[in-house]
């Protein structure tokens, strides 16, 4: 600014450098939604995945809990005979079977029950084995009372 300038009122004064715009460019708004489209791109994929990976983490813990049911149901009903590819009752897609398979001390036996989840795509096939040793016989209470009275 000159030395004249300094005392002149701001409508005649003459700016040194550009006044600064507001907004933006048409050009900044298309990067930004490039740069936005892009980093929605990248990430789909990892949110499908995280879907998929919970619903394959549900129905594993579905059959767990199913296979437990079964397990239980059967020791204390004390049926200890094999069966294969029974159907479930709520849900036709999900099958249960028992395998059994005689231990050396003759009163345990190996109860195995393993259940699966039939699914039409890939993502949904599950299956869950859950192994027990049981007792197929009940002790005699007479032997039962002396052993507990030993030191």
């Amino acid at each position: 600014m000159n030395r004249s300038s300094r005392y002149l009122p701001n409508a005649t004064r003459r700016p040194h450098h550009r006044v600064a715009r507001r907004g933006l460019s048409l050009l900044e708004i298309m990067l930004a939604l490039v740069i936005l489209g892009l980093t929605i791109a990248a990430i789909a994929p990892l949110q499908a995945r995280g879907v998929r990976a919970g619903l394959q983490a549900s129905l594993e813990t579905e059959a767990h809990l199913r296979c437990q049911a079964i397990l239980k149901e059967r020791i204390s009903k004390r049926q200890f005979e094999d069966q294969s590819s029974q159907p479930f009752a709520d849900d036709r897609r999900w099958t249960w079977s028992v395998e059994t398979a005689r231990q050396a001390i003759p009163q345990l036996l190996e109860m195995r029950v393993i259940v699966e989840h039939q699914s039409s795509n890939r993502d949904g096939q599950v299956r869950c084995a859950i192994a027990q040793l049981v007792q197929t016989q009940s002790e005699d209470p007479a032997r039962a009372d002396r052993r507990r009275r030993m030191p």
